[in-house]
């Protein structure tokens, strides 16, 4: 009966750990495809003027800046991000999710451009400027005409729209930060909320409930020991 009752208390144990490792990686999961922030955009860096007509929320013609947009996230020290949204930017704190990005589809063509200015071969503003013509124009959307372009920067952002991915890319490198709406117009996504931006993927950081499972399990765990000794 003890080897039975050793054995036995084994088993309980290795599944109460696998328990507790599934639930660690499934809400980790989570976080990678929908994670809560917030974000403002404090600036553009490296930026060029350009004149164009967007469609959905922002409807007119602007003179707007193309570059690198400066995004705080959650009151950090800014980084680096680019628009994909003909909606207006965020210049205080606003609620946004962190969410992965569909390969096979235009955000995908978007992180890669990004990946692009990183290398430094290719000005941000151009590089901007193809961002929004793969994802305005594309699945017969017509929210971004360039007016007046100039040559050389439209050299550049011809390059760059014929590009193909290569099968190197790491898309798990990036995310769209996905407004979550504002006063009187909920919901989020294309030309909803606030502008909606392509960013470096940060850091993983386990939620508080992923961490109490985690710990609920070890605990356990230790629990069952001692009652084995006994």
């Amino acid at each position: 009966m003890k080897a039975l009752k050793l054995r036995s208390t084994a088993k309980i144990e290795a599944f109460a750990l696998v328990v507790a490792m599934a639930a660690t990686i499934f809400f980790s999961a989570g976080i990678a495809s929908a994670y809560s922030i917030t974000l403002n955009e404090v600036g553009v860096n490296s930026a060029a003027v350009i004149n164009a007509t967007f469609g959905a929320q922002i409807n007119g013609t602007y003179n707007v800046l193309a570059g690198y947009y400066q995004l705080s996230i959650n009151g950090a020290t800014p980084v680096n991000g680019f628009c994909v949204d003909p909606a207006w930017a965020p210049s205080t704190p606003q609620a946004y999710d962190l969410r992965g990005i569909t390969a096979g589809t235009a955000y995908e063509k978007a992180a890669y451009l990004f990946s692009l200015s990183e290398t430094g071969t290719y000005a941000p503003a151009a590089v901007q400027v193809a961002i929004w013509k793969t994802v305005m124009d594309s699945n017969g959307k017509n929210d971004f005409i360039w007016n007046n372009p100039d040559q050389n920067l439209a050299g550049i952002v011809g390059t760059l729209m014929g590009m193909a991915i290569p099968s190197t890319f790491d898309l798990s490198q990036y995310s769209i930060a996905v407004s979550t709406g504002i006063a009187g117009n909920k919901g989020s996504g294309y030309g909803i909320g606030y502008q909606d931006y392509i960013v470096r993927t940060p850091a993983p950081v386990p939620e508080p409930a992923t961490m109490l499972l985690l710990g609920s399990g070890f605990a356990g765990l230790a629990v069952l020991r001692r009652k084995s000794r006994k």
